[in-house]
């Protein structure tokens, strides 16, 4: 959960999977973060997280996961599937 963020290189995640295995990934949506900091007025920390590698959207890790020859399985804005503006996500993709 939430490590994916961290990563310097990401797109070595394949190599951790058993043949024909899968990988679930929890990771902020950072788009929506930024939102939320700036709405807050922490102005610095919508600019930036010291804490995060890459920054992260659900379209970039559908292309992540394209990339790497991935099959999304799943897919859902967390806590709530219905609000795109939801602060996390959640995704599932196997090894094609």
């Amino acid at each position: 959960m939430e490590v994916i963020e961290h990563l310097k290189h990401p797109e070595t995640i394949h190599r951790v999977l058993t043949p024909n295995g899968r990988l679930v990934i929890v990771f902020p949506n950072d788009r929506i973060f930024k939102i939320a900091r700036l709405l807050f007025l922490r102005f610095r920390e919508a600019a930036y997280d010291p804490g995060h590698v890459r920054q992260w959207t659900p379209q970039d890790m559908r292309n992540l996961l394209n990339e790497q020859d991935f099959t999304l399985a799943f897919y859902r804005n967390i806590p709530f599937y219905f609000w795109r503006a939801s602060l996390h996500c959640v995704m599932a993709a196997d090894i094609k």
